[in-house]
């Protein structure tokens, strides 16, 4: 078979057998495209949503994460929100800058205010114990100690990273 002939001058078997050829070539050279690594070494994913209490207060939740762990260490980040949907021209606003707490004076707020978006800490406490037992100091530290001292662990050792991974 010739492939410089037209398609009109081949028989209508040889036309079927050659655009097949040709998709088959085109879908391996894509699958082999489509395969390749992805060109960031690092990479930041979020998701959030909101939540009402009965009272009619509004909660916001948000959750982000790193690809490795390390990727913002000692790092701060800062948190926008715009009023109305994706498309308002609203403009967005700062709500906070944070980071990585790894002091229980300050996780111990963070924590009462996860009860609001009705978080269970002591299901947060049982998981926490499970994952990181070889580093919390003691039993008997409170939840958030033992967030601190995870936290702490995490960032001298970030092969424990994949337990952080959702």
């Amino acid at each position: 078979m010739n492939p410089f002939l037209p398609l009109n001058s081949m028989k209508p078997h040889l036309v079927t057998r050659w655009i097949g050829f040709v998709g088959l070539l085109l879908g391996l050279c894509l699958s082999r495209m489509l395969a390749a690594p992805l060109p960031q070494a690092s990479w930041l994913a979020t998701v959030g949503t909101t939540w009402r209490q009965p009272t009619g207060e509004d909660w916001s939740y948000l959750l982000y994460q790193t690809s490795d762990g390390t990727t913002f260490s000692g790092r701060t980040i800062a948190i926008y929100r715009k009023e109305g949907d994706p498309a308002s021209p609203a403009t967005f606003t700062r709500q906070a800058v944070t980071r990585l707490q790894d002091n229980p004076a300050v996780i111990a707020p963070l924590l009462d205010r996860s009860v609001n978006v009705g978080q269970d800490l002591n299901e947060l406490a049982e998981h926490v114990t499970s994952l990181f037992q070889s580093l919390i100091p003691a039993p008997s530290v409170t939840l958030p100690e033992r967030l601190a001292a995870v936290v702490q662990g995490l960032n001298a050792d970030p092969s424990l990273h994949s337990r952080m991974i959702l």
